[in-house]
């Protein structure tokens, strides 16, 4: 047991999400903001390396990753090279394939059932976007990413009553209706997201903050989500996006 665990395993570097889109992995880099596609050849042998369920027929069909570093396996020492992954047990974390959601439908609300906009909602509306806004554009992605993160390992989990998820529509459906106020047409989906999180969250909900890729036509999309119900986005959009990240 003892010399199996020395051998060294491939894991994904801290920064780095990952998901298999058609066959071929995808990574998003947070300390680059930026996406990088493998081809269908190195994405079968990553796998092979990166999930535990596929240790067993790693030896057998494509060997160790020891052995395959001394064969010389490009693709694996350019992923190496460029620290999207790494044989550091200490900082890695395994990879898990995320699978898209079953049912993603839109949480829509009745015109009799919308709530008045208070002050505090206004105030925190504008909270929330600037939050957003200066942490993305100050200090980029990998910032906005680790505040959704670190929100939700203090959260303490509810349940999604009945109330509660009429409560959370309320906010939602306030939030769209003040949106035009500070956003423009031209903003990200990126953006918009990670406001709604922050305006969700003053109220003490913690949806699901998600990144998802496109290969065809290549697109990155974000969006908020709770109990499988799509929160101010257009279910086809986010229905064709593959997770790489989810919080």
């Amino acid at each position: 047991m003892r010399e199996s665990s020395s051998k060294p395993q491939l894991l994904l570097a801290p920064h780095a999400h990952a998901c298999i889109c058609d066959g071929k992995f995808v990574f998003l880099d947070l300390n680059k903001d930026r996406y990088v596609q493998l081809d269908k050849d190195i994405s079968a042998r990553l796998e092979i390396q990166l999930s535990p369920a596929h240790c067993a027929a790693s030896l057998s069909r494509a060997g160790s990753l020891a052995g395959a570093l001394e064969k010389g396996d490009s693709g694996i020492e350019a992923l190496l090279r460029l620290g999207l992954v790494t044989t550091d047990r200490h900082r890695g974390k395994r990879f898990s394939e995320m699978q898209k959601a079953a049912r993603l439908e839109i949480l829509l609300l009745l015109p009799e059932e919308r709530a008045s906009i208070g002050f505090a909602d206004l105030c925190n509306f504008f909270r929330s976007y600037l939050a957003a806004l200066i942490r993305l554009r100050l200090f980029g992605i990998k910032s906005a990413v680790k505040r959704v993160e670190i929100a939700k390992r203090r959260a303490i989990a509810a349940d999604f009553t009945a109330a509660a998820m009429m409560e959370l529509r309320q906010r939602t459906e306030i939030f769209k209706r003040l949106k035009p106020i500070a956003a423009r047409a031209s903003d990200e989906c990126l953006l918009n997201s990670l406001a709604l999180y922050e305006f969700l969250s003053a109220y003490g909900f913690q949806p699901q903050f998600c990144i998802g890729v496109r290969l065809h036509n290549f697109s990155a999309h974000a969006w908020v989500q709770a109990g499988g119900y799509l929160l101010d986005d257009a279910a086809l959009v986010a229905a064709s996006h593959k997770p790489l990240l989810t919080f």
